[in-house]
This record gives C-alpha cells, structure tokens and sequence, in this order.
C-alpha cells in the first residue's frame, strides 16, 4: 500500500529532497539554533520527570515489565496535551509525552506534575491487558457507555473501549500517588476526577 506507515524508497526519497527544500525556504537551521536554550530547559525538565517515575511500581502492579525502554519528552508543540505512546516491533518503547508551557512573567517552562506523567505511563500497561480481554469487557463496558454516553464524548472518549481505559487508568494513578504521596496526594487525584459532583 501507499499509505503513511508504508514507506517505498522512491516515495520516501521524494519526501526528503521536499523536506530539506523547506527546510532551507523556511531557514529552519535559524530557527533550531535560536531554540538551543528552549531545548536544553526541555531536556532538563524531561531528565527530571524521568528521574521521578518509580517504573518499577508499574512492573510489580500489573505482574509484567514495561515494553522497552520508556522515555520522557516534552513537547513544546503539544500545549497543555499530554499523551502515552506505545511503539512494538524489534525495537519496543513507551514514550510519555508532556506538554510544555512557560511561564507568563519568569519565562521557565514547565510540564504536567507526577499525577499526569504516571497517568500517561499507565496507559502502556492498561491499554494491552484491556485490549486482550476485550471479549470479556464488551457486554459490560458497553453497558456502562451508554448510560453516560453523552458526558463521555463531551470529553472525547467516543467509544467504550477509551471510556474503560481512562476509568481504569485513573485508578491506576490515585493508587500510584497513594504509594508515592500518601492519602492526601490520592485523595486530591481521586477529586481532580469529579466534574460537577459527579465522577468522571
């Protein structure tokens, strides 16, 4: 196929020559060397968040070690989104993906907190064990999708599938921040999760 994950050697080198042709149209080198202080204060930050995740929690809650390696990026791009990636094959890895935002007087950036980051990581364990019991799940999960239906897709969980797997993430991370913070730091997570009185 031609798709975007079936690269073909004349289609990807067609794709290059165009990128370098915008690259130079557009004086990215300019731009990626104005950045270098941009850059380094994410890779800080990234080693930090790193440095903060206790991996093995993950491994010995869910009885299985983590795909590959899992690494931290910010991403100056992404705003105030975050996200979990999973990738498989020979090389597998789990990327958490936090946005960055600065700060309006000082400048300095910063990237979601210990809550978000675990969140994100949780998604690389729970996503596969849900998605094998899936069969399982059906009956029930849609069940429950469609008595709160409509408060889901206004979050953009549109299936039952992703409304699942949030609910069970977002109790993987209170129990996390329970290990790693105490009552008060799950509790204040437990909280974070009602909307309007009402649990998400």
């Amino acid at each position: 196929g031609h798709g975007p994950h079936n690269w073909h050697r004349q289609g990807l080198g067609r794709f290059v020559a165009a990128a370098n042709r915008a690259a130079r149209a557009a004086g990215f080198h300019a731009l990626w060397s104005s950045l270098a202080r941009l850059r380094s204060e994410c890779e800080d930050e990234a080693q930090a968040k790193a440095d903060s995740l206790d991996l093995p929690w993950f491994e010995a809650w869910f009885g299985f070690p983590a795909l590959g390696t899992t690494t931290v990026v910010p991403s100056p791009l992404s705003g105030r989104h975050n996200y979990g990636v999973r990738r498989g094959g020979r090389s597998p890895a789990t990327f958490a993906i936090l946005g960055v935002v600065p700060d309006a007087q000082s400048g300095a950036i910063s990237t979601a907190g210990e809550s978000i980051l675990a969140h994100e990581v949780a998604h690389s364990f729970v996503n596969p064990v849900l998605a094998e019991n899936q069969r399982f799940l059906h009956r029930p999960g849609s069940q429950l999708f469609a008595a709160v239906r409509e408060r889901m897709e206004g979050l953009h969980y549109g299936t039952w599938e992703i409304t699942i797997n949030e609910s069970v993430v977002r109790a993987v991370g209170v129990r996390y921040l329970l290990a790693h913070g105490g009552a008060s730091a799950a509790r204040s997570e437990r909280r974070s999760h009602y909307c309007g009185g009402r649990e998400l």
